[in-house]
């Protein structure tokens, strides 16, 4: 942290919470939270990847990109999951964006539940 590398990745970050705030597309804030993960992944960037794809895969009722938003999300588990409160979120996350939404992820969200949540 306080890298240079971070630095650089973390302002791709900023800029996708600025295109957020501006109410650019969520196709504009993907692009620069994947060049922010592209330097370097970052539980900031793999967070707002997987975030602001599942709102692209809701709004487009797309199983393909609510699958890549769980890629990234399943980056960021591992990380937080040892926080009784991340633990909540992180299940009411699974079960009420991700399955409720796509219910054909079930095999994928069941696996990192087994995985991390037991």
């Amino acid at each position: 942290v306080g890298s240079p590398k971070y630095d650089y990745a973390n302002l791709h970050v900023t800029n996708g919470k600025i295109a957020a705030l501006q109410g650019e597309p969520l196709t504009v804030q993907i692009d620069h939270y994947r060049r922010s993960y592209s330097v370097t992944p970052t539980l900031n960037n793999v967070l707002l990847l997987s975030q602001t794809l599942m709102a692209l895969a809701v709004e487009r009722r797309d199983e393909e990109t609510a699958r890549e938003s769980l890629f990234y999300y399943s980056m960021y588990i591992p990380n937080v999951n040892r926080d009784p409160v991340e633990r909540g979120i992180i299940l009411r996350v699974l079960k009420e964006d991700y399955l409720r939404q796509f219910p054909a992820l079930a095999p994928s969200i069941l696996a990192l539940m087994n995985r991390y949540l037991r």
